[in-house]
């Protein structure tokens, strides 16, 4: 068919059609017919999918309907729309009137979305008048549109009646009237659009209304008056009511009523008030008189109410208000107010109010005068003065005292307390006292005063209030601390209880108690001399008193508690005082135990008090303590005063209920079998370990008899010198004096560490009188905690009782209140570590008796400190952790330190850190110019105690040692050996610690010379690498002297001090001790030769039993020279020199080469002098080899002048090598004709420093 315009397409059929048009094939091929022309044929069209399909339900408008001005009901209708389709809608709601609102004009649905629209009927409709209106809303989207109707209907208003106000009418007055309010008006509104007709009634005779009745036209109004009338005059007392009814006749809307109510109250009551005035007075301040006054208020008998007005603010009435019938009275009383007013006369006018007659109140006036204060008068007691004594550092007893202040003048004071020293505290400061008033002011030492140096300090309170001041002194004595044996004692002496005559009757001793705490009993020493003299003892009372707090410190008459002895007493004896009454006493107060006979006949039946003598009777002879805080008093009569007696010194102990035990216990004071005589190559010693925390002191004081010069050394536990020096021209004048030795510089006892003290005379002599220990002051046990007196003649140190001390004593600097365990941190390691050990853990105690807060610094990079600082109650402990950390490992070799140090306070303890950074080595690295022996047992010229000390080089569990004993010259069946393994006690000389072992091994078996005997421990011990331990050997034989045995050691030709080119003498040495007395020392000469057996199977140690190969020592000169083969394992090594251990002089040559000849570096060293000793001779190389990994090397040594030795060393396993120095290689020698040897268990004495 021809194209042509078809319904609905612009132009053809197809319009788009393939150009040739209508086509036909006859079976080969298609053929063009025309381009004009169409197929007659077509599609039908299916319905569509919705791409926008917008629902609004419900299909029903809006219809309202309402009186004029609203409300319009329904006044809303709310529209879904919903989109049903696949595609968003896009919708718009339109409406026409301004009294029509929608909720949303527009908006975007998704599809299955759906959204509200609502329509409602706003307040724009309230302005339409009666009739119907109409509107419509017109919804629209992408593909359609919609409407909904909106009808509203206007009905007018019905005619109705409104009544205002809505109150009602309440009148009242008294009887007779008139009455108040006497009316009340309302208005009558029509709101209707019609007229409407209205009536109003009452019903009682006593109401009026006008107007009664009416008509309102449509939106009028009138105004109707209901009132009281003439008729309530005949009213009696009482209350009376109606009600007024408005009453629309003409359709009842708006009907109402309004209530009317009377009161009606008796007439008045007449009110009168006796007296018309009143008066008051005082000082500024208060108080004021009388204390109070009244008033009378009186009626002819009538009843009336009443209340107050213009009653002045320093006054107040009691009652404020009431009733009266007849009469009553009101009480006017000053109060608080007037205490601010100043001086003055304060005249007011109070008015009694009668409510019953308003008009019938009356007034009465009160004055008050306020007069000048007079003059304050402040009294402070105590009259006395605060002293208080401490060591340097602290604390200080007693450490506050309380004064009392009290106004003693009538008037109000005001006060001040003042001081000049930032040591002294006051609380409170100021203050106001009443007349007659006292409050407390507390002076006491603050934490300021611990940094003030030893000497007197003082200062003035000043208590300011009135016209003048009061002042109390304030004396502070700082003694420097001792530690020792510091108190005086030449011998025991004897005070009679109850003898009158040239003894004393009463005898007090004085104490200043150390601790807080609860004390039921008292020890004493009694005697009752010979011959019975004395009858029974007497019957002894004590009495615990306060002290009277006077300059002097004498007992007080207060009693505390009290004891009776009446058992028969022998001499010497102790006797326990058990108190009627447990005491609880203050730590630094003082307390005094006096003492009385109060037997019928004291003449004749009498006892003595023990007490320690002094020869030279003056005061303040107690080093460590003044006479203030211990002294014996004495008292001839109860009519004379108390004095001291310094010669005296008391003997007694306080118990606690707690169980500890304080006080001075000596009994035997000296120890006269103990009497030494310093002179010559006699000496005296204290031995002793510091406790209780660190002391750093400038002093040393003995107390000694005699002339000449005295010689004083302090060194430590194992002899290692810390300060020696003399005091010359000492002369004592045949008595006990206290010599002292000042040091040089102040020195630090570390906690924990061993010393020794040791008295010698490099001319003239003196007698020394060791003293037995006891409680001193401030010591929980002996005046050095295990510590004891020692002597010699010149061939060793003896003793003969370790219950005694030498009177002796350290002057304190300060003393830290932190005990610090471990003394030391020692490590070691090589360049670039790791390090050993590469932490130690550090045991912090509080030593003091109350919480303290604590920190630890340090200043190295390479050191970290875990924790840092914290608290510590008292008595309780931490654990510090020092450790090395990376930064270590930048380290060159070399030796550095660092201080940790811990501080409490305004005192601090240091711990020094030792770090030895080495080059390491690869080689036969161990020092040997043979073998030696060490005997175990034999006293004289051999020693009895052997330890070896090693530093573990593996973790692990360690069951047995083996070593090598040597049973020659005459050593019978070789001993009992006892082996233990121990702990290092962490000092600086790192010797075996004390306590059980860590275990035990015997070894009581018959020796052969040059022997190994394995040491089985009695139980396996759990070893840590890095850290220290110690064999620990003795002789158990009970005949040592003739059966004993020695340790096989290397020996070393020079005996000196880190000799060892490989590990220090930390890693590994020999200790030996002379004798029990004496400490263990390092045998520098002597290197262990042992082996520990790891219960995994490995092996460490040293094992070279025939250290030098005397048969392989070879001499190199001219053609002779000696050569090292090895191959390295283990890794390649960077090497910077290489080192050999030959004896000689001239220049030798070293050479390394590779196994097959190649040259990797030669040079020499010239001008070697070894002066006959076997030397470590280095060549350094000229740039940094590395020696790989699996290659073959040799060492060659040639003399280019002069000669030298060398003694080959037998193969062992050395520190940190598992198996032998070179494990390959071996030691050879040549004359120039080939290179041989005999033996290849044999290593030349060399080593290369390993960078």
């Amino acid at each position: 068919m021809q194209k042509g315009n078809g319904y609905g397409f612009n132009a053809g059929y197809f319009t788009d059609s393939d150009p040739l048009g209508s086509q036909y094939n006859t079976g080969s091929g298609w053929i063009y017919e025309s381009a004009s022309s169409d197929l007659q044929f077509y599609f039908t069209l299916g319905t569509p999918p919705p791409a926008c399909n917008l629902s609004i339900t419900p299909d029903t408008g809006l219809i309202s309907t309402g009186y004029v001005g609203g409300p319009f009901s329904p006044s809303s209708q709310s529209y879904t729309l919903q989109n049903s389709g696949t595609l968003s809608c896009d919708w718009t709601a339109a409406k026409q009137q301004n009294w029509v609102s929608l909720s949303g004009t527009s908006g975007s649905l998704a599809p299955g979305a759906s959204t509200t629209v609502t329509v409602s009927i706003n307040s724009s409709a309230n302005s339409l008048g009666a009739g119907s209106y109409s509107d419509s809303v017109n919804f629209n989207w992408n593909t359609g549109s919609t409407t909904r109707s909106v009808g509203l209907t206007v009905i007018p208003l019905p005619a109705g009646l409104t009544v205002t106000p809505s109150s009602g009418l309440a009148s009242s007055g008294y009887t007779g009237g008139p009455f108040s309010p006497s009316s009340i008006s309302y208005t009558l509104r029509n709101t209707g659009s019609t007229s409407i007709n209205w009536t109003a009634a009452k019903g009682q005779n006593w109401v009026s209304l006008s107007p009664t009745n009416g008509t309102l036209t449509a939106g009028a109004s009138r105004t109707v008056t209901a009132s009281i009338n003439s008729s309530a005059n005949s009213l009696g007392a009482g209350s009376y009511s109606d009600t007024v009814t408005f009453t629309n006749t003409t359709n009842h809307i708006g009907d109402t009523t309004r209530p009317v109510s009377l009161t009606v109250t008796p007439a008045p009551c007449p009110l009168s008030i006796n007296p018309s005035s009143l008066g008051f007075s005082g000082y500024q301040g208060g108080p004021f008189t009388p204390a109070s006054l009244t008033y009378t208020l009186t009626t002819s008998g009538c009843t009336t109410s009443w209340n107050t007005s213009g009653v002045p603010s320093w006054a107040t009435l009691s009652p404020p208000s009431g009733s009266v019938t007849g009469s009553t009275t009101v009480t006017v009383s000053i109060n608080s107010n007037a205490n601010t007013l100043s001086p003055n006369t304060y005249p007011a006018a109070i008015t009694f109010n009668n409510v019953g007659d308003p008009g019938g109140g009356t007034s009465a006036s009160v004055n008050l005068t306020v007069n000048p204060p007079p003059l304050p008068d402040l009294r402070v007691t105590p009259a006395a003065g605060f002293d208080s004594s401490g060591v340097k550092g602290g604390p200080f007893s007693p450490p506050s005292t309380s004064y009392t202040l009290q106004n003693m003048g009538a008037g109000s004071l005001n006060w001040t307390a003042a001081k000049g020293q930032g040591w002294v505290d006051l609380s409170p400061t100021s203050g106001s006292l009443a007349a007659g008033a006292s409050t407390t002011v507390t002076v006491s030492i603050n934490a300021n005063a611990n940094n003030l140096a030893a000497g007197s300090h003082s200062d003035t309170i000043t208590f300011t209030g009135g016209t003048g001041s009061i002042t109390r002194s304030v004396n502070l004595s700082v003694r420097k601390d001792v530690y020792g044996g510091g108190i005086n004692a030449d011998s025991l002496d004897s005070v009679a209880i109850g003898k009158y005559g040239t003894d004393w009757p009463v005898v007090s001793y004085r104490f200043r108690a150390p601790h807080m705490g609860t004390i039921d009993s008292f020890a004493v020493y009694h005697s009752i001399g010979t011959g019975n003299a004395e009858g029974t003892g007497g019957v002894i009372v004590m009495e615990v008193r306060a002290d009277e707090v006077s300059g002097d410190h004498v007992p007080s008459s207060t009693r505390l508690a009290s004891a009776v002895n009446q058992s028969p007493i022998s001499n010497g004896q102790v006797y326990t005082y058990v108190l009627d009454t447990p005491l609880s006493v203050t730590e630094g107060t003082i307390y005094h135990l006096v003492f009385t006979n109060t037997h019928p006949d004291p003449t004749n039946n009498w006892c003595s008090l023990h007490t320690i003598w002094n020869v030279s009777d003056t005061e303040n002879m107690q080093p460590r303590f003044s006479d203030v805080d211990f002294a014996c008093l004495l008292q001839y009569g109860a009519e004379n005063p108390w004095e001291v007696r310094y010669s005296s010194t008391p003997v007694y102990n306080a118990h606690y209920t707690d169980g500890r035990m304080w006080g001075v216990g000596y009994i035997d004071v000296p120890i006269s079998s103990m009497t030494r005589t310093v002179s010559g190559s006699s000496q005296v010693r204290q031995r002793f370990a510091v406790t209780g925390g660190d002391w750093v002191v400038s002093g040393i004081s003995a107390r000694v008899n005699g002339s000449g010069t005295l010689h004083f050394s302090l060194e430590t536990g194992n002899g290692t010198l810390i300060e020696e020096g003399n005091v010359a021209g000492v002369s004592t004048g045949g008595a006990m004096q206290w010599v002292t030795y000042n040091l040089t510089t102040n020195r630090q006892l570390l906690n924990g560490q061993a010393y020794h003290l040791v008295l010698s005379a490099p001319s003239g002599s003196f007698t020394t009188f060791p003293m037995q220990k006891g409680d001193a002051y401030g010591l929980p046990a002996g005046d050095f905690p295990g510590g004891y007196f020692e002597y010699t003649g010149g061939s060793g140190w003896e003793t003969s009782r370790t219950d005694t001390d030498l009177q002796s004593y350290f002057t304190v600097e300060s003393h830290s209140p932190l005990a610090v365990t471990p003394a030391t941190f020692t490590v070691t390691g090589y360049e670039g570590g790791p390090f050993n050990p590469s932490s130690q853990g550090y045991a912090v105690q509080n030593t003091t008796a109350s919480q303290i807060t604590w920190s630890a610094s340090k200043t190295r990079n390479w050191v970290d400190l875990s924790p840092t600082g914290g608290t510590l109650a008292a008595g309780a402990s931490t654990n510090v952790t020092v450790a090395i950390n990376a930064n270590a490992n930048g380290l060159a070799a070399g030796d550095y330190g660092d201080t940790v140090t811990f501080t409490a306070g305004t005192i601090s303890t240091t711990r020094p850190v030792s770090l030895a950074v080495r080059k390491d080595t690869y080689g036969s690295g161990l020092n040997a110019d043979g073998t030696d022996s060490v005997a175990i047992g034999r006293y004289g010229a051999d020693m009895p105690v052997v330890s070896y000390r090693f530093r573990a080089p593996h973790t692990g569990t360690i069951d047995k040692f083996l070593v090598y004993h040597n049973t020659d010259g005459g050593a019978g069946d070789g001993g009992i050996i006892t082996m233990a393994v121990r702990n290092d006690d962490g000092s600086t000389d790192h010797l075996p610690s004390s306590g059980p072992p860590l275990a035990t091994a015997v070894n009581q078996y018959a020796r052969s010379n040059d022997s190994p005997y394995w040491y089985n421990l009695s139980t396996p011990i759990q070893v840590t690498a890095g850290r220290i331990y110690h064999l620990v050997f003795r002789n158990t034989h009970p005949n040592p002297a003739t059966n004993w045995c020695s340790l096989v050691v290397l020996w070393n030709a020079s005996e000196t001090p880190g000799m060892q080119p490989r590990f220090s003498d930390l890693d590994f040495a020999s200790l030996v001790q002379w004798g029990e007395s004496n400490p263990l020392a390092v045998r520098y000469a002597g290197t262990p030769i042992y082996n520990a057996h790891y219960t995994n199977g490995t092996m460490w140690g040293v094992g070279y039993v025939n250290a030098l190969i005397s048969s392989m020592t070879k001499s190199i000169s001219g053609a002779n020279r000696v050569r090292e083969r090895f191959t390295v394992a283990g890794g390649a090594r960077v090497v910077s020199a290489v080192s050999a251990r030959v004896n000689g002089s001239g220049t030798l040559t070293f050479r390394l080469e590779r196994a097959d000849g190649t040259l990797v570096e030669q040079g020499n060293v010239s001008g070697i002098s070894t002066g006959g000793n076997m030397q470590w001779v280095t060549y350094n190389l000229t740039q940094n080899r590395t020696l790989s990994n699996g290659q073959a090397y040799r060492l060659i040594l040639s003399a280019s002048s002069g000669s030298f030795t060398t003694f080959p060393m037998q193969k062992g396993d050395a520190y940190g090598l598992t198996e032998g120095n070179f494990a390959d290689g071996y030691f050879e020698y040549t004359n120039g004709s080939g290179w041989g040897t005999s033996r290849t268990d044999t290593d030349l004495q060399f080593y290369f420093a390993v960078e």
